[in-house]
């Protein structure tokens, strides 16, 4: 005989467990992680320039650890990230890099691509982070991977976000090759102003010659950091509708 009560705790044991939400990392957690991994850089470039200068004693096998050493640090990340889903700054900020298609780690080749593109795009990479779904850099989207937070329980709430909703984003939003267009516009005419400008403030012995004081030599890194950001801000904005030219359109409700 059934006892009463029963079928509801049997009926509750049988509960599937609710899959937790992925939570994708923040730009703050990530950048911790670079930091991290530079640290880890400069100790193993300066021990192995130290083991090179201690052991070589001829120009070949000085010229043959070299590059060996560099090899080694060209293949850090690739080889972590393809065995263990990430570097060490990874694994000591609690976050994994998740290949998309197999929700496991990358493979090597993956990895070689993704850390590659990285390297080319430096932290411009990161400017995309905002604008995508899952907190994607330019190289995660290239590649089609994800960094995720390796263990839940250990991160605190500010660690990660969770995936945004497409349809809101993406209302009255104009055609994304009008906004790459537009995009593109407004990046080459700010080019064209500031090489401009950057021609009528510096003399022309460092326009034509590049014989350049220290204060135009300044003047012209701070205008192309000017252009650099400028760039960046124009892609963001374009990109969400916010630039003239391929402005959102409003929606009635």
């Amino acid at each position: 005989m059934a006892v009463p009560g029963n079928d509801v705790a049997d009926a509750g044991d049988h509960v599937p467990a609710v899959a937790q939400p992925r939570a994708y990392a923040r730009l703050a957690r990530r950048l911790k992680a670079i930091v991290l991994d530079t640290i880890l850089y400069a100790l193993l470039f300066y021990a192995g320039a130290m083991v090179i200068h201690a052991l070589a004693d001829s120009d070949d096998v000085r010229q043959g650890l070299w590059l060996a050493l560099i090899a080694a640090l060209l293949l850090y990340e690739p080889v972590l990230v393809a065995a263990l889903g990430g570097t060490v700054g990874h694994i000591l900020t609690n976050l994994r890099v998740v290949d998309d298609r197999t929700g496991g780690k990358p493979g090597f080749v993956k990895a070689v691509v993704r850390g590659i593109v990285k390297l080319l795009l430096g932290w411009f990479s990161f400017a995309s982070m905002t604008l995508t779904r899952r907190n994607q850099a330019l190289h995660d989207v290239l590649t089609r991977t994800t960094v995720q937070i390796r263990d839940p329980a250990k991160a605190a709430a500010h660690h990660s976000v969770a995936e945004r909703d497409p349809a809101p984003a993406t209302i009255g939003l104009p055609p994304r090759w009008r906004r790459v267009v537009v995009i593109a516009v407004y990046v080459f005419a700010g080019y064209v102003v500031l090489s401009m400008l950057s021609v009528a403030l510096v003399s022309d012995d460092c326009a034509l010659r590049d014989r350049c004081s220290t204060g135009e030599g300044w003047m012209s890194f701070a205008l192309s950091i000017v252009w650099i950001v400028s760039a960046i801000m124009c892609a963001i904005h374009g990109w969400q509708g916010r630039l003239w030219g391929c402005r959102r359109r409003a929606v009635g409700g």
